[in-house]
């Protein structure tokens, strides 16, 4: 049986960042959200664990952030280049606003070689004309080179943070249609955002938020069932860390940019003298 609800406390005297907000009250056990009655008595549903909260508000408070505090440790983090790659990745235009500059560069370059290389062809001998094409090329070619570089890396990275980290970072489903998702962390209730990602405001955690959560809604939330009775018997374990998807991206940049310039070297290598 799934909880449907979890109970909320006070936390402006302890979080002044979170002034006026409820922290949800989390299992002990497998921190997932649970419900808590007046008393301060605690059953979680999803691994059944049974505690009691301390009976004096501040300190009730303070056990309250701690435990969500926990939750954000237990957590996978999406921090610096990670998570400015997690906001690439999620966008439609990503290839274009990563590598768009460089094409443009590199069409600008290319008509500006044209015209100038035009000026002198009727006049070069012909033995020298098709290195006058390839030395023309070669500029363009390389700005060009490069942005085909970053969109083909950029493929590569995006393939393996979508297999590796995307399934990381998704945010737990809503409970019922029309409520909002919850955090990936601590199951609170996540604002309305226009980004892919959104941060909680209990913990700080950012969580994803697609229409996959809502079409799976039933899915999910089973899913979320046996992951926190899976982690209160320790079957499963804290994901505090992601693959490196920027190693990824700059290795396979490198590589594929390094063979570019090669085969351009060789190709010049390969003309008659």
């Amino acid at each position: 049986m799934l909880c449907r609800d979890w109970c909320c406390v006070v936390i402006g005297a302890i979080e002044p960042t979170n002034s006026q907000e409820q922290a949800p009250v989390l299992c002990s056990q497998c921190l997932g959200p649970a419900s808590a009655a007046a008393d301060g008595s605690i059953s979680c549903g999803y691994c059944g664990h049974r505690d009691v909260l301390p009976h004096e508000q501040q300190q009730r408070a303070r056990e309250v952030a701690r435990r969500v505090r926990h939750a954000a440790l237990a957590a996978a983090q999406l921090q610096g280049a990670e998570a400015a790659l997690g906001h690439i990745f999620e966008s439609p235009w990503a290839f274009v606003r990563a590598a768009g500059l460089f094409i443009v560069v590199a069409f600008i370059a290319g008509g500006y070689s044209l015209i100038s290389a035009w000026q002198i062809w009727n006049t070069a001998p012909v033995s020298v004309r098709t290195s006058l094409i390839i030395n023309t090329a070669m500029f363009p070619a390389a700005v060009g080179g490069f942005a085909l570089s970053i969109c083909v890396a950029l493929a590569i990275a995006r393939r393996s943070y979508r297999r590796a980290v995307r399934p990381l970072l998704f945010a737990r489903a809503p409970l019922q249609p029309g409520l909002p998702a919850r955090c990936r962390a601590c199951g609170g209730p996540l604002p309305d955002g226009r980004d892919a990602f959104v941060m909680c405001r209990y913990c700080n955690t950012q969580s994803l938020v697609t229409p996959e959560l809502e079409r799976d809604r039933v899915q999910l939330l089973q899913g979320e069932q046996r992951f926190y009775t899976d982690r209160a018997h320790r079957v499963v374990a804290a994901t505090t860390s992601l693959p490196n998807t920027q190693r990824i991206l700059l290795v396979s940049c490198l590589l594929i940019y390094g063979l570019m310039i090669g085969l351009a070297a060789l190709s010049n290598a390969l003309l008659p003298s």
